[in-house]
């Protein structure tokens, strides 16, 4: 159907020193945590009201996550999450994410996250179009 694959979002996130596992670099599930925040800021800044879509008891379902590692981060890097959205049909949709090491702009991680909104009282995906947007 739609493929709206425009750049909606850009995002820098600082790494923690948290973050880090015991071979001195971000450990790997922690990228997936930098994908989930750049997503919802993203539908934020087009306007998706989360606040509003849980009092209308709808959600977001993954349904599928695809990342692949090219390098490593480490503290105290600061990591460059680019996101773009690609509408599949009118319920599904996919996020198309890099995530970009901002001392040297080398990329570090390409991510695909595939997701649909759900009535959660219903168990049924819910139209993109339908959706309640902020003013």
């Amino acid at each position: 159907m739609t493929t709206n694959n425009e750049a909606i979002h850009t995002c820098e996130i600082p790494v923690r020193w948290d973050e880090m596992d015991s071979n001195g670099h971000v450990n790997n599930k922690i990228y997936q945590s930098y994908l989930d925040e750049a997503r919802i800021q993203a539908m934020t800044k087009k306007g998706y009201d989360f606040p509003e879509l849980r009092k209308s008891n709808i959600g977001p379902v993954i349904t599928k996550i695809e990342i692949e590692y090219k390098n490593e981060l480490k503290h105290p890097d600061t990591v460059i999450v680019e996101s773009k959205l690609e509408f599949l049909n009118k319920f599904r949709a996919c996020f198309h994410q890099k995530l970009i090491r901002k001392s040297d702009n080398l990329l570090v991680c390409n991510g695909k996250t595939f997701w649909f909104m759900m009535d959660l009282s219903r168990k049924r995906p819910i139209e993109v179009s339908y959706l309640p947007k902020s003013a």
